[in-house]
């Protein structure tokens, strides 16, 4: 096997036949099929799919799509580094009155055989356009790179800890807080970022996280800087602020990708709305920003330690910057703020069971906080789907907390918090 990068790629891209494609469902969720392919000239794939397949409706509904192109098993000499390429793509229909359309048949027939003039002729296929629009390929251990240039066919290295970081996050990449990766100054590597810290809080789970900073003014969470930014000299001055910005990844969902439009739960979940006219995770760049309360800046075991308070974090979150808030700057009274106007309806009722009311005591003496009012300041802000809010369905919903899953249910207009099990 070629050591260039650039022959590999381009072998692995015309001896593959087939791609396989991930895509997302009417309610969000992931699924994978796979296709035949041939590219253009730029690198853009094209597939020709029948329109009665759930991919092809999938890609209608949500036109972002993730394409993997990999060498064959057989071929791997180490089955945990497979070669392979990674994309992100925007899919284009192509109309059968295009230019481009007999021609990439054309193509298709010339590489898979007759079968391709069969399905020429059947009304329910058509031609997708897998526009590229960033890109990974991995050629084996320590040997990752990004894709940019023309066709994204150009190599630029990044090592495997690093990709991992940018694609899965520090938690995911299963590192510490003493083996993060250096600074990049990120030529050549499609603007690589490092986090500066990584965030420890109450919620272990997406489901039950405030959908606002600030709702759930109880959590607790601690931000400890990373090594290379885990100096005294970074946060000097800090300890005068009230609060700070946190530019964070949202770590949990980037590997879902995006869409253009979102149902915001404000709405009710039923009205779409463009991504950038949202706080949705489903960014093209996964990035979030929100605002916490510093209650205060420690040393502790060799780390810097920030307490944050009512923020809105996932436990593992990596943070990629902090920035002091000023009020005279950042609040804007007289703002608009579209749909989303006015605050939050009256939170519901939370009532305890007396099992609940004892574990919640035990729990306050473990963690150090007022488990109870947390608990209480979460479920408030009643947690479940748009869809779901309102209704008495008898259902039980569980959620993890600190080392513990949250048992609730919905009835009589409130809430009541059954127990909390040791997780």
């Amino acid at each position: 096997m070629s050591k260039n990068p650039q022959e590999t790629l381009g072998r692995l891209l015309a001896e593959a036949k087939t791609l396989q494609l991930a895509t997302l469902d009417a309610e969000g969720e992931p699924s994978i099929s796979y296709a035949p392919f041939v590219t253009d000239a730029e690198g853009n794939f094209y597939i020709f799919v029948s329109r009665l397949s759930g991919h092809t409706q999938e890609i209608l509904e949500h036109p972002q799509v993730a394409v993997l192109v990999i060498a064959d098993e057989q071929d791997a000499r180490q089955i945990f580094a497979r070669t392979r390429a990674t994309y992100r793509c925007g899919a284009e229909i192509v109309a059968r009155e295009d230019a481009v359309f007999p021609q990439m048949l054309d193509a298709m027939e010339a590489r898979f055989g007759s079968v391709v003039s069969v399905l020429r002729g059947l009304g329910d296929f058509m031609m997708f356009r897998l526009k590229l629009q960033s890109g990974r390929f991995v050629m084996g251990f320590g040997q990752a790179f990004v894709l940019a240039g023309e066709g994204l066919r150009e190599c630029g290295h990044i090592s495997q800890a690093r990709l991992e970081t940018v694609l899965l996050g520090v938690e995911g990449a299963g590192m510490n807080l003493d083996d993060s990766p250096p600074f990049s100054s990120g030529a050549g590597e499609g603007m690589v970022f490092t986090p500066i810290g990584l965030i420890s809080s109450p919620y272990k789970e997406k489901f039950g996280i405030p959908r606002q900073p600030g709702l759930v003014k109880a959590a607790r969470a601690i931000l400890t800087l990373l090594p290379q930014c885990n100096q005294p000299e970074t946060v000097r001055g800090l300890e005068g602020f009230s609060h700070v910005w946190i530019i964070f990844v949202f770590h949990a969902t980037q590997q879902q990708g995006w869409k253009p439009t979102v149902r915001p739960p404000r709405l009710g979940g039923n009205a779409r709305m463009g991504v950038f006219a949202t706080r949705s995770t489903f960014r093209p760049n996964p990035i979030g920003l929100t605002v916490a309360e510093l209650h205060g800046i420690r040393t502790q075991g060799g780390h810097t330690l920030l307490e944050l308070g009512g923020a809105d974090l996932l436990d593992g979150t990596p943070v990629l910057d902090i920035k002091p808030y000023l009020p005279y700057a950042d609040a804007i009274p007289e703002a608009c703020a579209g749909f989303a106007q006015e605050a939050p309806s009256t939170p519901l009722a939370v009532r305890f069971s007396v099992l609940a009311n004892e574990q919640c005591r035990r729990k306050q003496a473990q963690w150090n906080t007022d488990v109870r009012q947390l608990v209480e300041q979460v479920l408030r802000q009643d947690p479940r789907p748009s869809y779901q809010q309102g209704q008495e369905n008898g259902r039980v919903y569980a959620m993890r907390l600190y080392d513990f899953n949250l048992r609730w249910r919905y009835a009589a207009g409130g809430i009541e918090v059954l127990e909390l099990a040791d997780s």
